[in-house]
């Protein structure tokens, strides 16, 4: 199994969260048990074409990009492509809401899609994206929450699952200072169901503030699962 942590989860970490700061959270998961990252970038971080700092940086790891909201043009797609070339973007992930209102995605961008947590229009079920043309990145935080029987949507999506997002809803662990969508589960009550693909799984909680430690054993807990 793959396992990768999504640089977004060092959000708290600084005042600003940035292509600069992704690069110095990218130093501190160097030494871990890792095979991947997922890096974010703003629509213009991409249009800039702030992604050439990573080149060199990331090693062997598994690299993906969780897109950002973007108004589609020719070249936001060509530094899409160009972004993909320099780093060997895996995945690019989007979110189900956003993908459907596409209307130019050109061939081979290597798009996942993602789907949709309780706050959204559709999208939650994976009934809803069998039809889609990209395969998927499953959300298992977003089927905890809004779905009956997480293993039956996991299921329906089999064959087509490139990525698994991980994480709780909710972890007594971080007391009531911590407000977050996304919890690690180390610590928590969360099962993880039973996840057969040969998939990346992205680790996606939020690490508490000089709490390394917790990635740690969050690594552990995957590795041994």
């Amino acid at each position: 199994m793959k396992i990768s942590v999504s640089l977004g989860d060092f959000y708290y970490w600084d005042e600003e969260f940035s292509v600069d700061s992704q690069l110095n959270y990218l130093e501190l998961v160097k030494d871990l048990d890792l095979d991947g990252v997922e890096l974010h970038f703003s629509e213009e971080e991409i249009l800039k074409g702030e992604f050439v700092k990573f080149k060199d940086k990331l090693d062997n790891y598994f690299v993906t990009v969780h897109l950002p909201i973007f108004k589609e043009s020719e070249d936001f797609y060509t530094k899409l492509k160009e972004l993909q070339s320099l780093l060997n973007i895996q995945n690019f992930v989007i979110h189900a809401d956003n993908y459907v209102n596409l209307e130019d995605i050109p061939e081979g961008l290597n798009l996942v899609v993602e789907n949709s947590d309780k706050d959204k229009v559709g999208y939650q079920s994976f009934n809803d994206m069998l039809g889609f043309k990209h395969d998927f990145c499953v959300d298992i935080n977003h089927l905890d929450e809004t779905q009956s029987n997480i293993q039956e949507q996991i299921d329906l999506a089999r064959g087509r699952t490139k990525e698994f997002h991980v994480s709780s809803l909710t972890n007594a662990l971080y007391g009531e200072n911590v407000d977050a969508k996304h919890y690690l589960i180390t610590g928590s009550s969360f099962k993880l169901p039973s996840l057969r693909d040969d998939v990346v799984w992205v680790i996606e909680g939020v690490i508490p503030k000089d709490r390394l430690d917790l990635l740690e054993e969050e690594i552990r807990l995957l590795r041994k699962n």
